[in-house]
């Protein structure tokens, strides 16, 4: 199931993929256009040699802003199972009501 697709509930089993997020491969170039959206110039995130010379680090890093974007993108998908879960979740509850109440004036 791809990213942005919205399968009804129905069209999910028991096993099935829920959808995924798939980034990258992410560039310099696109560290650079964050680093310069979120106004942060620091070094760290578009100078390789820079980054791993000066404060010794194993290469770039990924701005905590757009690592903090990327989880919550990741959180609406899972936001989306979570209402399937809950919708499910409602029809067996009120199955189970009907039951108590059949079985309790029966």
């Amino acid at each position: 199931m791809a990213l942005g697709t919205t399968p009804n509930f129905e069209d999910v089993a028991i096993g099935s993929d829920i959808p995924g997020l798939e980034k990258g491969p992410l560039t310099t170039a696109h560290l650079m256009r964050w680093s310069a959206a979120m106004e942060n110039w620091h070094k760290i995130h578009y100078d390789k040699p820079f980054a791993m010379e000066h404060d010794k680090l194993p290469g770039l890093l990924i701005n905590g802003s757009l690592k903090q974007q990327f989880v919550m993108q990741m959180l609406a998908i899972l936001s989306w199972l979570l209402a399937r879960v809950m919708k499910l979740l409602k029809k067996l509850m009120v199955r189970n009501l009907i039951f108590l109440i059949k079985s309790i004036f029966a």
